[in-house]
Order: structure tokens, then sequence, then C-alpha cells
């Protein structure tokens, strides 16, 4: 199958030859029942189309078809750094910039950084820790489970049910290493990469590590000790991989079949640009997606038929709210876009928070083309103080990547705060 070349967020791909199954695949699998697709499909003729990436990057493989590739428009380093800021990452090390190949998919940039910090585990030899293990066994060790030998006797050949403790590799910290390796070896499309992932999985297989199916959560149940915590990093970024990776239904009798590795670019947005103000603005409160008080309430409705039902509430949230620590009164709103450009419904809503906080309200945007800088209030004649600024964060620093972007957030709010 000749794959579909990799393109950035907010851009084109080149023409490709779906099936229904494709389409149904993208629609149903990818996209969902949401009103903002993740991967746009826009009709050519004769089974002929080209897909739009939206602000999802990352890779999603169609099965027994293509593999789509959104690469971040900022360059995977510097996803991965504003990844670490915001998910707590930043005690990952990274590759040198040499090491970041210009055309290098997400999923394989992810695999490299994956295997360059189980390197180490490599290194220092597998973990073992002792296990509970329960068995049939000609002699009895550890202890003798009464309740099962009851059930089971036997006149000859006679063995005794025990549980013991061993010594072994087969252990959660382990087996996520494992299962994170898999994932990522049926994603990747570089064959040294994929070579290197089974090498790896080999490794562990051979010291009788289990290859079963895993999700985020049971990493919270791994203590970090002094004896292995030369796999916390490996197991941090493995708790992002599960967090992102989504997959069909599994069954252990069948290879885990991986579809895709998403991540939302909205969301780490506005992770990056909460977490920059906090940090920048110490002296105020900064709030996250302030929720109280309600922005609106439902007024009664009287003499409706009973056939009439409202809507679902409308919460009115900005992402980040910013208040004076000694007075309490609100400064300044600050609601994150990440989109080409500002929609009238963004402008709207910004001002609908501007009237309701009786403070400036910013629309931050990332600098897709060109730098955007604009403001604007409500008309005197309405009697009413609103106002609006729309302003934009450039995104193209090699150097110090995190360091600019916030002294960037500085200079934009510095104004107001």
């Amino acid at each position: 199958m000749e794959q579909l070349e990799p393109f950035e967020e907010w851009k084109y791909s080149s023409e490709v030859t779906l099936s229904k199954s494709d389409i149904d695949f993208l629609n149903e699998k990818v996209n969902g029942e949401k009103l903002n697709s993740k991967i746009v499909i826009i009709a050519l003729g004769d089974n002929h189309y080209k897909l739009k990436a939206t602000s999802w990057v990352g890779t999603v493989k169609i099965p027994n078809s293509y593999t789509i590739v959104i690469k971040p428009k900022v360059g995977n380093l510097n996803f991965f750094k504003l990844l670490a800021y915001c998910e707590d990452l930043e005690e990952i090390e990274y590759f040198d910039l040499v090491y970041a190949k210009e055309g290098e998919d997400l999923v394989d940039f992810m695999a490299k950084l994956f295997l360059d910090n189980t390197r180490q585990i490599v290194e220092e030899g597998i973990y073992k820790n002792y296990i509970s293990v329960t068995e049939e066994i000609p002699a009895v060790k550890g202890r003798l489970l009464l309740a099962q030998n009851i059930r089971h006797p036997r006149l000859t050949h006679e063995k005794f049910w025990c549980e013991y403790d061993e010594l072994s590799s087969d252990i959660l910290e382990n087996q996520i290493l494992l299962y994170c390796a898999n994932v990522l070896s049926l994603l990747v499309k570089d064959h040294k990469i994929q070579s290197d992932l089974y090498d790896f999985q080999q490794k562990l297989e051979s010291q009788g590590v289990s290859n079963i199916f895993l999700e985020q959560y049971h990493l919270a149940l791994i203590l970090i000790q002094k004896l292995n915590e030369y796999y916390e990093k490996a197991l941090k970024l493995c708790e992002f991989i599960l967090k992102i990776t989504w997959y069909e239904d599994f069954t252990r009798e069948e290879r885990l079949p991986i579809y895709g590795f998403l991540y939302d670019m909205n969301v780490l947005f506005q992770k990056f640009v909460t977490k920059a103000i906090q940090e920048i603005f110490s002296k105020y409160n900064v709030y996250a997606e302030l929720r109280n008080p309600d922005m609106l309430e439902r007024i009664p409705m009287e003499h409706l038929d009973d056939n009439f039902e409202g809507v679902s509430k409308v919460n009115l949230k900005p992402d980040i709210a910013i208040r004076e620590k000694s007075t309490k009164k609100m400064v300044l709103i600050v609601d994150t876009k990440y989109k080409p450009m500002i929609s009238t419904n963004d402008t709207y809503q910004a001002i609908a928070y501007s009237l309701a906080f009786e403070c400036p309200a910013i629309l931050l945007l990332p600098q897709i083309e060109k730098p955007v800088s604009d403001g604007f209030k409500l008309h005197p004649d309405l009697k009413k103080e609103a106002y609006v600024f729309i302003k934009s964060l450039d995104f193209s620093y090699e150097i110090d990547f995190i360091s600019e972007l916030k002294n960037k957030i500085r200079s934009i709010l510095q104004i107001w705060l």
C-alpha cells in the first residue's frame, strides 16, 4: 500500500483514494460523534479525497490501508519541549537537535525518545522484585493452601497447592515497558527504529516478562524507590504514551490492534499558556477554567406545554482568569484559541467575559502565518464598557523555545498586569 505523505496541522494532504470502509473508520472511530472533526474528509469525486488536518497531531492507522501522519507546526522537538513543560516530563532527556531529522514522524520521534530513555535500564539490568506465585507443586514450598488441597485430593502422584514469593522480572514496571514498546512498534515507519523496538521487546520477553494489556491507571500502582528509581523517566514517558494512544477492543488471544496516537494541540496550548502565566505573574491569583460564579442563570418560563424542552446548562467559563490577591478584583481574562484565525463567535464570547467580569478579555492564538494584534471596545452609545484584544504568539523560536514563549507572553500581558 502506497503511504500518504505526512502533512502539517491545518494543511491538506495529497490526493488519496479511500474505500467506503476507510471513510467509515475515519468518521466513526477517529472523528466520532464530536462536532469538530479531528480529520476533515473532502470529497473530490470517484473515491478520490483530500484530508485536512485540524489541531490534532500524530499518527492514525486505517486498518489494512493508509497511515495518516499529521506533523506539529512547531516541529517535533519543540512539541516535546511543550509537552515536557506541561505534562511534568521535564526530567526526560532529549536528543540533540542534530538527531531530530526533518520529515521524521511524531511517533518515530517518540519511539526514539522511548528507546533513549530505556537504554539505561538495559545497561543497568532489568529490575526484578518478589512476586506471589500460586501453583500445584510436588513438594511443600512457602504457605500450604489448605482449601485448595482439600478440594483437589489425590491418591497417587501427590502434589500440593502452595503460595510462595519468587524473585522475578515479570513485574508491572517491565510489563508497562514491554507494552509501550509493542504499541510504538505497531505505529512507527522507520525500519531501524522498529528493529530497535523489537530488540528491546525480545530482551524483556527473554527475561520472562508477560505481554499483557495495560492502561494509564496501572502506573499509579508502581512505587518508585531506590532500587527501581532508574525506571522513573521511562515510566513517565510510558504514562504519556498510554494517555494519548487509542485502540480497538483488546483480547489476549490476538495482537493489540493499535490505530491512533493523537494529541490535541488545543489542550497543549491552553495548558502551556495557563502554566506560563501562573509562573510569570505569581503576584496575582491565576485560575484555570474559572467555574464560579456562573455567568448565566436560567429564567423560569411559564405557560409552556410539557412538550417543550430546555437546552442543557450553558456554562461560559474562561480558560484563564487573573485576579488581584489583595482586592479580589478581576483584572484580565485570557481565552486561548488554537486556530488560524478568530471567528465572530469567539469575539462575542470574549465580549461576554469582559462584561461579566468587568475587565478586558484577550483572545490568544498561535501565529500560523502572520502576527495578529487587534483590539475592540463597545460603542460609547451602548453605555457599557467591554474591551476585547486579539494577540498571536510566535512559535518560530528554535533556541530557548520555552523561555522565548514565556517572554512573549509577558510582553503581551504586562500592559494590564
